[in-house]
């Protein structure tokens, strides 16, 4: 639990050595002293208690907001005694709700494309880089995954090559409890870079049987697409509003690629109705909305290397999270929107970091997978894989 909840960089915990409150005080308000607490510069107090039973055991929490003397939380867990993980990251994010008032994200996992068997397959993990899965056999490259809003499902593209060895890269979509995957489009060309809406009903991808690099929208149960770009240049790296009705994506459409943001339905009728978010560094690409805050993040080329942005939706306030670490790419939030999951190789291979949103507190998520790349997280608390 308090290993989570110092995973975020978000909270810092009292040393023991500062606790002036005696070792017999009680859970609840009427059976310790808050001023113990408060004298000695606590903000919130978590107080916890546990008893065995057989072979599970129950699990007291309560927080406390001191300056305010009242709780903000208190509630009685109960588990296997096989299932201390699962116990601390419930207790964790119900906590960490109460103290941000965003969901916990102690449950989430990241997918990703590695290269450990030689080939570029679908991984996930959990959100602290333990449990590493392969997901996918294809022995080929898997590229851009992504998660379905109701993280039961993750899309991604493969190449692969017809009977006349032309080479063409095909989306698909796995179901996470069968392991089966299904082919969702191999349109001539490009079918790639999915990105599933929040409310579910449609995948953002880029698509060129039609010529150009554009962006699409395929309906998942149907497979029917619906084109949204027509530019002279290339539309790439589609990424979802949180109220699904716009998209941030790559275009070239005005020179280097720029990061452009448009309404959804204004596209169908007018595919030109997008506005520049973008005029810096001479390469932009990537994007990823944040669930909160009217912010989009993406990766851009300065002084030829690759580093991660935050910039506003209406092209404010550009703000730069890495600096002179190698290269950095493939930004993706956190469902509560506090954390970004990239690329980087500033330890030699690619390996997969996370980085708080205020650029202050970075981590190493892989090791010993190989090269690992685009990493995607789940959609709020995920599905046990």
């Amino acid at each position: 639990m308090l290993a989570d909840l110092t995973l975020t960089n978000l909270f810092t915990i009292q040393n023991e050595s500062a606790f002036i409150e005696k070792p017999e005080a009680g859970l609840t308000l009427d059976a310790f002293r808050i001023s113990d607490w408060s004298t000695i510069g606590t903000e919130f107090l978590i107080k916890t208690g546990i008893s065995i039973t057989g072979g599970s055991f129950a699990y007291e929490v309560h927080l406390y907001d001191v300056l305010g003397s009242k709780q903000v939380l208190g509630k009685r867990y109960v588990a296997r005694v096989e299932e201390p993980k699962l116990l601390a990251h419930t207790i964790a994010n119900d906590l960490y709700e109460a103290l941000t008032g965003r969901p916990g994200v102690f449950f989430t996992k990241i997918a990703m494309v590695c290269d450990k068997t030689g080939k570029k397959e679908v991984w996930t993990m959990d959100f602290d880089g333990s449990n590493p899965k392969q997901l996918t056999s294809h022995r080929s490259r898997a590229i851009a995954p992504a998660w379905s809003a109701d993280n039961r499902k993750i899309a991604y593209s493969v190449y692969t090559k017809n009977g006349r060895n032309v080479e063409n890269i095909d989306l698909y979509e796995m179901d996470l409890k069968t392991k089966a995957a299904r082919l969702l489009s191999n349109r001539k060309g490009i079918n790639s870079g999915a990105a599933y809406s929040p409310n579910g009903s449609q995948i953002a991808l880029t698509m060129s049987f039609l010529g150009n690099p554009e962006i699409f929208t395929l309906n998942p149960n149907t497979r029917e697409v619906t084109r949204l770009t027509k530019s002279f240049g290339v539309d790439v790296d589609p990424s979802w509003s949180p109220d699904s009705k716009q998209i941030a994506f790559i275009s070239t459409r005005s020179g280097a690629p720029m990061v452009y943001r448009a309404n959804v339905e204004a596209l169908k009728s007018n595919p030109n109705a997008a506005t520049r978010v973008t005029f810096a560094g001479s390469y932009n690409s990537a994007t990823a909305w944040a669930p909160y805050g009217g912010k989009i993040a993406f990766s851009s080329q300065q002084n030829g290397r690759f580093d991660l942005f935050l910039i506003n939706v209406d092209g404010s306030n550009l703000e730069r999270l890495t600096k002179d670490e190698g290269i950095n790419e493939d930004p993706h939030f956190s469902p509560d929107g506090n954390f970004i999951v990239f690329t980087s190789n500033r330890a030699g291979q690619k390996n997969i970091y996370m980085i708080t949103a205020d650029g202050q507190f970075t981590r190493r998520l892989t090791y010993g997978l190989g090269n690992c790349e685009a990493p995607k997280f789940s959609w709020s608390t995920a599905l046990p894989l």
